[in-house]
C-alpha cells in the first residue's frame, strides 16, 4: 500500500514551528516558518551529513539518495557554491510541492546557477547506481519510506556498488537508526561492519538534539581515505554480521520491530 504523505505545521525538538512533509508522526523534510531561520537545516542528521561535505573541502560532485522536499540539496547548493548535486527521488510529484512550500522555487530565483548545479532524477538508489558509470566525491543515503530505510542499499553487494561510484578520496554517509547506547546498536553496527568489509575506514556520529528516547539517528561514514580512523569503532565491529542481499527479507522484519519500539 502506498504511504500517504502530508504537509503540516509541527514543531522541532526545541519547540520551534516548522512546515513539515511526512508520513504519520515521522517528518521527512521540514523548513522553519520563522523567516530569520528559513534557510537553516531543521534535523540534526541533515546537519551531521555536512561533515562529509567539509571533510572533502566543500567541492565536487554529490549524490543524494532520497530527496524528500529537497531541503538538504537546496542547502548544499545555497551554501556550497563549488558543489554539483544530483538527487534521486522516485516520487516525481514531490518537485511541485517543494517549489511551492519548501523553498525550491526561491532557490532557483536567488541562486543564479542553481538549476545547472542541481539535477533531480526520478530513480531509486540502487537502480541508478547499477545503470550509470558516474563517480562522486560524496554519496549521501537518506532514503526512507515512512520509517523504513532502503533495504537494498544496506547489503555488502550494495556497499560494493556504492564504493565503485565513489572517487578515490570519496565518502559515503548514510542515515541509520540505532540505540542511544552505541554498543547496543546491533542493527547499526552490523551495517557499519558490512561497510567495513568493503571500505578501509568507517565511523558514526550520533545525530540528535537534546534528550531523546532509547533510539536515535546516526550518520554512518565510510571511505578508503583516512578521514576518521577510530580504534574504538573497530573494536565494536569485531564479530558483527556482514549483511548480504540474501539477508534483506529478514533485515526488513527486524527493522520494522525496531522502528515500532523506537516510537513507544
Amino acid at each position: 500500500m502506498k504511504k500517504k504523505y502530508q504537509i503540516t505545521k509541527r514543531t522541532d525538538s526545541k519547540g520551534r514551528e516548522v512546515l513539515a512533509y511526512g508520513y504519520g508522526d515521522i517528518m521527512h523534510s521540514a523548513v522553519y516558518l520563522d523567516p530569520a531561520h528559513k534557510h537553516e537545516l531543521v534535523f540534526p542528521y541533515n546537519r551531521a551529513f555536512l561533515q562529509a561535505i567539509d571533510m572533502t573541502g566543500g567541492k565536487g560532485n554529490v549524490l543524494v539518495i532520497g530527496g524528500g522536499m529537497y531541503t538538504l540539496p537546496s542547502y548544499l547548493i545555497r551554501f556550497y557554491p563549488n558543489l554539483q548535486v544530483d538527487v534521486l527521488e522516485p516520487d516525481e510529484t514531490t518537485v511541485s510541492a517543494a517549489e511551492k512550500y519548501f523553498g525550491l522555487r526561491e532557490l532557483y530565483a536567488e541562486i543564479p546557477d542553481a538549476a545547472e548545479r542541481l539535477k533531480i532524477m526520478a530513480a531509486f538508489g540502487r537502480e541508478y547506481l547499477s545503470s550509470c558509470a558516474k563517480q562522486y566525491d560524496i554519496i549521501i543515503n537518506d532514503a526512507f519510506s515512512g520509517s523504513e530505510p532502503a533495504y537494498d542499499l544496506m547489503s555488502r553487494e550494495a556497499a560494493e556498488l556504492i564504493h565503485d561510484h565513489l572517487k578515490e578520496t570519496g565518502i559515503y554517509a548514510a542515515n541509520v537508526l540505532g540505540s542511544e547506547e552505541l554498543y547496543e546498536s546491533d542493527f547499526m553496527l552490523d551495517e557499519m561492519g558490512t561497510l567495513k568489509s568493503v571500505f578501509s575506514y568507517t565511523t558514526c556520529d550520533e545525530a540528535k538534539d537534546g534528550e531523546g528516547g532509547p533510539f536515535c539517528n546516526y550518520i554512518v561514514f565510510a571511505s578508503d581515505t583516512d578521514y576518521f580512523r577510530d580504534p574504538f569503532i573497530d573494536e565494536l565491529l569485531q564479530g558483527t554480521q556482514i549483511i548480504e542481499d540474501r539477508d534483506l527479507a529478514h533485515l526488513k522484519e527486524f527493522y520494522e520491530v525496531l522502528s515500532v519500539v523506537s516510537r513507544m
